[in-house]
C-alpha cells in the first residue's frame, strides 16, 4: 500500500482562517485486493478541523480517520480529500506539518495485511 499527501492549492502567501484542500491517493502496491482500508491524519498546532467540512472523516479533530469504502484492487489506487483550517499557533518548529498513514487494511479473507513499515 502508499499513501501520498498533497496540498491541492498553492495560493500563497496564506493567511489565519484560509481552507486549505489536501488530497490523498491510496494505491495498492500489493498482490492481493484490499479491504477495511483505514487512513489517519495527525494534526499539530496550526490547523483546525471540522466534521462539516470532511464528509466521510471519523475519528477526533486531532487524529481524524478515513475509511476507504469496499475493495482496493491490486495494481489501483483511490483518492478523498480533508480540508483545514490555518490557525495562529504560539510558535513552534512542528507547527503546520502533519502527518498521515495507513493504519490497518484486511485481505480478502478479512486477515490484515502487514507492510514493510509496520510494526509488530
Amino acid at each position: 500500500m502508499n499513501l501520498i499527501k498533497q496540498l491541492n492549492k498553492s495560493n500563497s502567501p496564506y493567511r489565519y482562517g484560509d481552507l486549505l484542500e489536501f488530497e490523498f491517493t491510496v494505491c495498492n502496491q500489493g498482490n492481493v485486493d484490499a479491504r477495511n482500508i483505514v487512513v489517519a491524519d495527525y494534526l499539530p498546532a496550526g490547523y483546525g478541523f471540522t466534521f462539516g467540512n470532511n464528509p466521510g472523516w471519523g475519528g477526533t479533530v486531532t487524529a481524524p480517520t478515513y475509511a476507504i469504502p469496499g475493495t482496493l484492487v491490486q495494481d489501483n489506487c483511490t483518492s478523498f480529500l480533508m480540508n483545514l483550517t490555518i490557525e495562529q499557533t504560539t510558535g513552534g518548529e512542528k507547527d503546520w506539518i502533519n502527518y498521515a498513514e495507513i493504519v490497518s487494511s484486511t485481505d480478502e479473507d478479512g486477515d490484515s495485511r502487514d507492510d514493510a513499515d509496520s510494526m509488530e
